[in-house]
C-alpha cells in the first residue's frame, strides 16, 4: 500500500458516496461535479491498493474491506470535529462568523448588502470564504455555508434561501439577430430553443431538461454549453453566446442596465441555494444573527421578478 496522505476532502467525499450509495447524489451534496467525486474515489482506491465500491442494482455499495475502513474514517473525522469544537467553545463567544459560498453569490448578491448587517451588528465580523466541500470551516465555532442543491446535505441542517425561480435571459443583440431571422422572441418555443446554444451550470446538468419538460418540450435538439460558475456563465450570456437560465437575483444589475433581457415566463425548479449549519455544534449568537439576517434578505431576493 502506498503511504500517501489524502486530504480531509477526499475522506469526506468517500463518506458521502458510502452514505448515499450514489456518485451523483454525493456530487450534489458536496457541490462537486460527478467526475471530481469519481477522481477522489479513484485516488483513494489507488492509495489503499483496493477497490472500495461495488456497483449493484441498489447503487454503490461498500466492499467488506471498505466497510471496516469506513467505520475507521467516521471515527477519525468525528474525533477531529469534536476536538476542534472543544477548542472553539473554550475560546468564548464568537465575534467572527465565517460564511462559505460561491463567488457569484457573494459578488452579485451578498457583498452589496453586508453594510446593512454590519450597521445592525457592529460587533460581528463576517468573513466570506470560498465554498469548499472539505470542511476545515465545518468544525469552526461560527461557520455556515450557502450551497446549491435540493435541500439534502449530509451532516448539515439546511434551510432554503433563494434561487428556485429561474428566468430565460438573453442579450439584446442576440435577441435582435433571432428576430431578424423571423424567430418569435416573445416566448419560449422549440424553434427558438434549437436556434441558440443553451447555457447551463455544470452542477445543474438536468435543469434545462426538467424545466423544458415542465413547459411541454421534450427531446429538444439544442447545443449545450456548460460553465462551472455563474460568474462565467452570466458574462457569456451578456456577450451573446446563448440563452441563459438564471435566478433573477443573480442578474438584477444586468436586467436593470439592459445588458440582458428576458424571454417568456419564469419557471420553478427543484434546485435552489440553501443556508447550511453544521449539525451537532453549539449555538452561537453571532451565527444566529447572521442566519436570521440572511433569511430576511433572501425573502426579498426570491420575490424578484423581471
Amino acid at each position: 500500500m502506498k503511504r500517501t496522505r489524502h486530504s480531509l476532502q477526499t475522506l469526506r467525499v468517500f463518506l458521502l458516496v458510502a452514505g448515499s450509495g450514489s456518485v451523483s447524489r454525493a456530487a450534489e451534496q458536496a457541490s462537486l461535479t460527478q467526475s471530481a467525486v469519481t477522481k477522489h474515489i479513484q485516488a483513494l482506491e489507488e492509495m489503499l491498493g483496493t477497490v472500495l465500491f461495488e456497483r449493484t442494482g441498489r447503487g454503490m455499495t461498500l466492499t467488506p474491506d471498505a466497510r471496516r475502513y469506513h467505520r475507521s474514517v467516521q471515527r477519525a473525522l468525528q474525533l477531529l470535529d469534536e476536538a476542534a469544537g472543544r477548542i472553539a467553545s473554550s475560546a468564548g463567544p464568537a465575534t467572527e462568523v465565517r460564511l462559505g459560498l460561491a463567488p457569484a453569490v457573494a459578488q452579485r448578491w451578498l457583498i452589496p448588502l453586508l453594510a446593512d448587517f454590519e450597521a445592525r451588528h457592529p460587533d460581528i465580523h463576517v468573513k466570506l470564504v470560498p465554498r469548499l466541500p472539505d470542511a476545515q470551516g465545518q468544525t469552526a465555532a461560527a461557520y455556515a455555508e450557502i450551497r446549491p442543491g435540493t435541500g439534502r446535505f449530509q451532516g448539515w441542517q439546511s434551510r432554503y434561501l433563494v434561487g428556485r425561480h429561474f428566468c430565460f435571459a438573453i442579450s439584446p443583440s442576440l435577441r435582435d439577430t433571432l428576430r431578424a431571422r423571423g424567430i418569435d422572441v416573445r416566448r419560449i418555443h422549440r424553434r427558438l430553443l434549437e436556434a441558440v446554444p443553451l447555457l447551463s451550470h455544470v452542477l445543474r446538468p438536468s435543469l434545462w431538461d426538467e424545466s423544458l419538460e415542465a413547459l411541454g418540450f421534450v427531446s429538444v435538439r439544442a447545443e449545450r454549453i456548460s460553465f462551472e460558475q455563474y460568474s462565467v456563465l452570466i458574462p457569456s450570456a451578456v456577450a451573446g453566446r446563448g440563452l441563459a437560465m438564471v435566478p433573477p437575483f443573480l442578474i438584477a444589475n444586468e436586467l436593470e442596465s439592459g445588458q440582458l433581457v428576458t424571454i417568456g415566463s419564469m419557471v420553478t425548479a427543484r434546485h435552489g441555494f440553501y443556508l447550511l449549519l453544521p449539525k451537532g455544534q453549539p449555538r452561537h449568537a453571532a451565527l444566529d444573527a447572521l442566519a436570521a439576517w440572511l433569511i430576511e434578505q433572501a425573502v426579498v431576493a426570491d420575490a424578484l421578478r423581471p
